[in-house]
């Protein structure tokens, strides 16, 4: 048999060991490094050189996980630009970006984007308290009773949460209209 230069075994020693060579070059390759010492050790140190390939779940666990976080935090931070804004001139704004909330928390948590409403309408009565607190012990507010001031503040939160659960009405109707069947 022709002795075959060690260069060109290098190159298939690779495709070797990842299983991609043909029959005829694994057998080359194993007949060839029998003898020669310097490609018996190439084969040999081959594999531990080269890093472990992640799993593709891995990957696509890690991938997920990020997007999901991602979203949270859009969904927080928007959550508390539509509190920010509460009583102020922007706060029509609202009209167009608790629905778009909404429908962001269907996508991020399906089953239980129930709770996005709710979340809302905690995070704008909470948002609301310290004004709240400064108007009910102010000097010149004595006339109305201290109920009322938390009955307005949660009715302006409970229309928040409501445009947000016709956010996540809308999420729930895009996701049925787009279903792979």
């Amino acid at each position: 048999m022709k002795q075959i230069p060690c260069e060109v075994i290098e190159d298939l020693i690779p495709l070797v060991i990842d299983d991609a060579a043909s029959e005829s070059s694994k057998a080359l390759v194993c007949e060839h490094i029998k003898t020669c010492d310097r490609c018996r050790e190439k084969m040999g140190a081959l594999p531990g050189e080269m890093p472990p390939v992640p799993a593709k779940q891995t990957v696509l666990k890690r991938t997920r996980r990020a997007l999901f976080w991602s979203g949270v935090l859009l969904l927080l931070c928007g959550a508390l630009l539509a509190a920010s804004v509460i009583n102020t001139a922007s706060m029509f704004y609202n009209f167009i970006g608790l629905p778009l909330l909404g429908a962001l928390g269907y996508f991020l948590f399906r089953k239980r984007s129930f709770a996005v409403p709710i979340f809302v309408f905690v995070l704008a009565f909470l948002w609301q308290l310290p004004e709240i607190f400064a108007s009910l012990f102010s000097d010149g507010v004595t006339s109305a009773p201290w109920w009322s001031f938390f009955a307005a503040s949660g009715i302006m939160a409970l229309f928040y949460a409501v445009f947000a659960g016709i956010g996540v009405l809308i999420g729930w109707l895009l996701h049925i209209a787009f279903k792979k069947e």
